[in-house]
């Protein structure tokens, strides 16, 4: 893009893109980054409130009854996950449920699909009194509907669920599951805006912005 003459970018970065988002910075060129920080650089960023809605999801389970409840993430050193496990553990907290380190899931993202079933296989080992499970992405959630068909597990029968985003049919395999729903529209339109913006002070005034941070928050969908 750089080489076609582009004017700006909006980038969904990957955990290799530091170097490549470093550079932009140091040459001064327009972007911005969504869904992921890097917090050492200076850059526009679209978020979505990560901890408040995790915390929001985990807490409705407690107060739906769920006690024993898993966390399935992935990528921990990434600040979203990071903040999305903070809520779950903060949720727990709240409710006066200690962190059991049993329920905690983690799967190495290369490769989920394969790795995914050890770590199910792992918690329904070590709990089996496991009562609910806490989606930190709808990826991991849909991959873990797959492993509870192959093991006949029916999880709309006693089992709490709660997810980072969905997909349509997720409704349909999951239907009592809570979701707190990415502003996908609002993140492009809030990209789009900072980049003109960030354009347009460039050329009138010829400054370098200062970088912008924008949170939104996701909407969230209890269902019984």
């Amino acid at each position: 893009f750089r080489a076609k003459q582009v004017d700006g970018l909006i980038i969904a970065p990957t955990v290799r893109s530091g170097e490549e988002i470093r550079r932009l910075v140091d040459e001064s060129f327009p972007f911005v980054v969504f869904d992921r920080r890097f917090p050492k650089l200076d850059a526009h960023c679209v978020l979505i409130d990560n901890e408040r809605s995790s915390y929001a999801l985990v807490r409705r389970l407690t107060e739906d009854g769920f006690r024993r409840i898993a966390v399935i993430t992935t990528n921990p050193h990434l600040e979203t996950m990071e903040a999305r496990r903070a809520g779950y553990g903060r949720a727990l907290a709240d409710a006066g449920i200690a962190f059991d380190e049993s329920l905690y899931g983690e799967v190495e993202f290369a490769g989920y699909e394969r790795n995914l079933p050890g770590v199910l296989d792992r918690i329904f080992a070590r709990d089996e009194g496991v009562d609910g499970f806490f989606f930190t992405t709808h990826i991991l959630a849909l991959e873990a509907f797959r492993y509870f068909h192959d093991r006949g597990v029916d999880i709309n029968d006693g089992y709490g669920l709660a997810c980072i985003h969905e997909v349509p049919f997720m409704s349909v395999l999951a239907p009592g599951m809570h979701v707190a729903r990415m502003p996908v529209g609002r993140i492009g339109r809030e990209s789009v805006r900072m980049l003109l913006e960030d354009m347009r002070r460039r050329k009138s005034a010829g400054e370098v912005p200062p970088a912008e941070t924008v949170e939104l928050e996701c909407e969230l969908c209890f269902r019984g």
